[in-house]
């Protein structure tokens, strides 16, 4: 074989080499295109660890702690803890819920009910009234981290949007006038 032969057969197999790149990149950019507008998936994942929290066990720990005819922890302790009365805390909890389907307890696609309402909202109190991080909070509520945090997202809104008009705004607030004369 001569070596214009040969010449000619390397560039016959380099343009062959060069479609089968651009196929490649062009399969590559669908795939990523295709990843791209995918949902991020939710739930369990393969070969991730499940930690079995109890969230029901939660619920029902703070029920006969706090919420109970005859609680462990009574109306002193409750307002130490949460910084307000027991009956102000239920009806933020009511008040909340109703604005927010995210509060209401649903069961997962395997039937298990998740957080309640009370466990939604307890561990948003508890961070904002002691200045806890979430994860100091997964033992006491039976939530995940994640779960926790999402839950202070949507309290913080929810509050915002329920409770914003009954703040009074300007000169007639208490609190607004001691901050203007600072």
């Amino acid at each position: 074989m001569s070596r214009s032969e040969r010449l000619q057969r390397w560039r016959e197999e380099e343009e062959e080499s060069d479609e089968d790149d651009v196929v490649f990149l062009g399969a590559m950019l669908a795939a990523l295109k295709r990843k791209k507008n995918k949902k991020k998936f939710r739930g369990s994942l393969p070969g991730r660890h499940n930690v079995p929290r109890d969230i029901l066990g939660g619920h029902e720990q703070i029920y006969w702690d706090y919420f109970a005819d005859n609680p462990v922890y009574n109306e002193k302790h409750f307002r130490r803890r949460y910084r307000m009365s027991r009956a102000l805390f239920l009806r933020i909890v009511a008040a909340v819920e109703a604005h927010d389907e995210y509060f209401r307890q649903k069961a997962d696609a395997v039937g298990r009910l998740g957080a309640s309402a009370i466990q939604k909202v307890v561990a948003p109190f508890l961070m904002l009234a002691h200045g806890v991080s979430a994860d100091f909070l997964d033992d006491s509520v039976r939530m995940g981290e994640s779960t926790i945090i999402e839950s202070f997202k949507h309290f913080v809104k929810a509050v915002v949007n329920i409770f914003s008009e009954r703040i009074p705004k300007g000169p007639q607030c208490p609190r607004h006038s001691q901050i203007a004369s600072h």
